[in-house]
């Protein structure tokens, strides 16, 4: 068969997955296919869609909250939660069989943007970004803003993009539902305008998501079909894109955290060479929620892109030879001039890489664990929870980082305690977990405490806190309730930069 025909069949297979990929809300407007569609006016009386987002662990089919006076926006309430006021305040309520009100915040909605930019996935090309010739590696993506190697169309020529947001899905591997919710907290954030905030969601795929194709557009608008990169789902640890492993068949040589590595050096380079659009950009936020968390949290800790800006071990190269001088150029460039804040956002994980091979036992000490409980879990310390040797998953990328540092492991965490990195926990995300030896009976029983625990052994570990942690109220296990709580979003756009 022809090449030219194998891309036009996997286009249309491509753009089969997209149909049954969403729903209609009306003829122009379309959610995820998790979602629920929730009409409601904008203040000029136009009737508009908003994406009520899913929550797999709350049971019900989710309800629109109506609104008694017109509004730009609109609320909702997941799974068999209610819409109410409680002192004035609108909340969601749900009633137990022993009449004790549980209550939650609601979803905060905003008008569907263009379904053109939102609702479709493309292809980011990890090494040849400006002239692919559809041979490399290429990750999925959506974004708000349509592809986001085209800084020429009028999305870019016509806007100052000063934050961008990359954020990491959870283990449903559902970036389009995520990407709508970011997009509404970028609507609710005040220190940017909306329309100069560029959302980025990354699709690490795997074999079963049956997506074939998708279009790389480059920055002269010409589009070539690629094959995107995926990662084994269940072998030897299930979503093995969370912890840097590498993607299969024929790009088996590629972490998934190069994936983060390459988008954020694509936006510096448009930063660094005064590309339209992104002159003034001042803030990358790389933020993830529960398997995403997991992915933002050792990601922070193990990259060596020159992006962080923080000393001479930086500067890992995973780029085509034609574009390392560009890259050395770049490097001289930074000296003069302050590259864009990144901010790693870790939210709700279930598991975090520990800097050294001490735990907490019984909430009250932090030390090495006993020998029986060490023959009992010999792999408590190995990667995916610990920089230690051994474990059943390989990880190229977090060994070039060891060997880099010579092994030194407490480099790495001195390293890893300089960088802006903050921790998202739902107070009500207390579902007692049952997993394996190494994070269950090292890390604590459910999510919230695991959170607190690893922000404690920073603590213990350098003599002072590092970092910052905020813990949200009412939230459990929930990325959009996450990122919406007000003290979220201030942390998200106006932390200042530690580096």
């Amino acid at each position: 068969m022809h090449t030219s025909s194998l891309f036009i069949i996997l286009g249309l297979l491509h753009c089969l997955y997209l149909t049954q990929a969403y729903i209609s809300c009306s003829s122009k407007d379309f959610c995820p296919d998790d979602s629920k569609c929730c009409p409601f006016y904008t203040t000029e009386g136009i009737l508009a869609y908003g994406c009520l987002p899913s929550n797999p662990h709350i049971k019900g089919p989710g309800s629109c909250c109506i609104e008694e006076t017109l509004t730009e926006s609109t609320t909702g309430c997941a799974g068999n939660f209610k819409c109410s006021l409680q002192n004035e305040t609108k909340v969601c309520t749900l009633s137990t069989e022993t009449e004790t009100i549980v209550m939650m915040p609601r979803y905060q909605l905003f008008p569907i943007p263009d379904s053109k930019s939102i609702g479709n996935i493309y292809g980011f090309p990890i090494e040849y970004r400006e002239r692919y010739d559809g041979r490399g590696p290429v990750a999925a993506y959506y974004s708000n803003k349509g592809p986001i190697l085209t800084y020429t169309l009028p999305e870019y020529t016509h806007t100052e993009i000063q934050a961008v947001v990359i954020v990491v899905h959870g283990s449903g591997r559902n970036a389009d539902e995520y990407l709508y919710s970011m997009n509404n907290v970028a609507n609710l954030q005040k220190e940017f305008k909306p329309e100069n905030i560029l959302v980025i969601a990354p699709n690490f795929l795997a074999v079963e998501d049956g997506v074939y194709s998708v279009p790389v557009v480059m920055d002269d608008n010409t589009t070539i079909q690629s094959s995107p990169m995926k990662w084994n789902e269940t072998d030897p640890i299930p979503h093995t894109w969370r912890y840097g492993a590498n993607a299969l068949d024929s790009f088996d040589e590629y972490s998934s955290y190069q994936v983060m590595d390459a988008i954020i050096e694509a936006m510096i380079e448009k930063y660094e060479k005064g590309n339209d659009g992104f002159r003034h950009l001042e803030r990358i936020i790389c933020a993830g929620h529960s398997a995403g968390g997991q992915f933002i949290q050792r990601w922070a800790l193990t990259s060596n892109s020159y992006i962080w800006n923080d000393d001479k071990h930086s500067g890992r190269i995973h780029v085509h030879t034609n574009r390392i001088s560009s890259i050395k150029k770049l490097r001289k460039i930074q000296m003069k001039r302050k590259l864009p804040d990144i901010i790693a956002v870790v939210a709700n994980p279930r598991s975090y890489a520990y800097l050294d091979s001490r735990r907490w036992r019984n909430s009250t000490y932090f030390g090495e664990p006993t020998m029986k409980q060490k023959q009992n879990c010999k792999t408590y310390d190995s990667w995916e929870w610990g920089l230690a040797n051994g474990g059943i998953l390989t990880c190229p990328y977090k060994d070039e980082t060891i060997s880099m540092f010579h092994g030194n492991i407490s480099k790495i965490a001195e390293r890893y305690s300089k960088r802006n990195v903050i921790y998202f926990s739902g107070i009500n995300d207390t579902e007692i977990l049952h997993g394996s030896c190494e994070d269950d009976g090292f890390q604590g029983r459910f999510r919230r405490k695991r959170s607190l625990f690893f922000y404690e052994s920073l603590n213990k570990l350098f003599g002072r806190y590092v970092h910052s942690r905020v813990e949200i109220e009412n939230v459990g296990h929930d990325h959009s309730l996450i990122f919406e709580d007000p003290k979220a979003i201030s942390a998200l756009f106006q932390a200042s930069s530690s580096n």
